[in-house]
């Protein structure tokens, strides 16, 4: 069902649908309060139901990512002071690797300047127009990715190494605290955290990272995880699970909640008991595509790119 439809059917249940029987009347509910209410439901309350119990059949994966987070041409390096061609660096690089592809040389970054600028921690004898890469740990989660529900697996690949290690998972705290040993870790035995990476904009973006530091180009990665369903935010958007009945579960969770508002205690009630059965008959219409044979969905790298960090 579309989101135009939905929003209709609770807005005329509520007894705000005007004359025309298309346009919802303002009052104590907006229109804009309702499609709020809508996305609650639809993406926190009921798709969890099922990809809780059925993980398997609502998967997704990455294609392969590249351990790198930026790329670009030295314009001039002067001591340890490198500039670059573009905006390359950010001010979260510190102790990040700056590689040289050119001359298969390589120091670390120990000041950020700006976008453009680093100082280095050593004194490299490299040329202008050589290429370098920067390598980082942490990568921000772009497109569907960057609202996942549940990582599943990450799994690691160093430059180097001929097969993919799965990594494991530790706290962002304990990633950065000083008495986290380099035996901890190992390019055999590689952990990962999750966490908000502030940007120079002043924007923050989820992101993964991960130990030990890649130190030369070459390395992969890619993810499993469930994705919550995109929100929906145009007229037309439908939502997924339709089959089973989603769309009238929708419904009357949100009639529900606009009794509630509106302290029609009787009404709320009504749907709220509709709404609680609609939620077990989800659960129970199901037909796992597991049991059919049916593969994890995965889609186009073009819609499920996990992208390198924004600059």
């Amino acid at each position: 069902m579309q989101l135009s439809t939905l929003k209709t059917n609770i807005a005329e249940n509520l007894n705000q649908l005007a004359s025309d029987g298309t346009t919802i009347a303002e009052g104590r509910i907006t229109e804009e309060a309702i499609e709020r209410k809508i996305n609650q439901v639809y993406r926190d309350e009921l798709f969890p139901l099922v990809s809780d119990k059925f993980p398997q059949d609502f998967e997704r994966e990455t294609y392969l990512q590249n351990m790198r987070t930026a790329d670009g041409i030295i314009v001039s390096i002067t001591d340890t002071t490198l500039v670059a061609n573009s905006g390359i660096f950010d001010n979260s690089m510190r102790g990040f690797t700056v590689y040289n592809i050119t001359q298969s040389d390589s120091s670390k970054i120990e000041a950020y300047t700006s976008s453009t600028t680093v100082e280095l921690e050593d004194e490299m004898d490299w040329d202008a127009n050589d290429v370098i890469v920067v390598l980082g740990n942490e990568y921000t989660l772009e497109g569907n990715a960057s609202d996942f529900k549940e990582i599943r697996q990450i799994r690691v690949k160093y430059a180097g190494q001929s097969d993919f290690v799965e990594a494991t998972r530790i706290n962002k705290e304990d990633a950065y605290v000083s008495d986290l040993k380099e035996s901890d870790y190992s390019k055999d035995d590689p952990k990962f955290y999750l966490g908000m990476l502030a940007k120079t904009d002043g924007t923050k973006k989820r992101m993964i990272g991960f130990l030990p530091f890649p130190t030369t180009p070459g390395g992969k990665f890619f993810v499993r995880y469930i994705e919550k369903p995109s929100e929906l935010t145009d007229a037309t958007d439908e939502t997924q699970l339709s089959n089973i009945g989603i769309d009238q579960v929708i419904i009357d969770g949100v009639t529900a909640w606009g009794y509630g508002l509106l302290e029609k205690w009787s009404s709320a009630k009504q749907y709220r008991e509709l709404y609680m059965n609609g939620k077990r008959d989800l659960i129970m219409n199901y037909k796992p595509k597991s049991r059919s044979g049916s593969s994890s969905l995965k889609e186009s790298s073009y819609y499920l790119m996990m992208q390198n960090r924004e600059i």
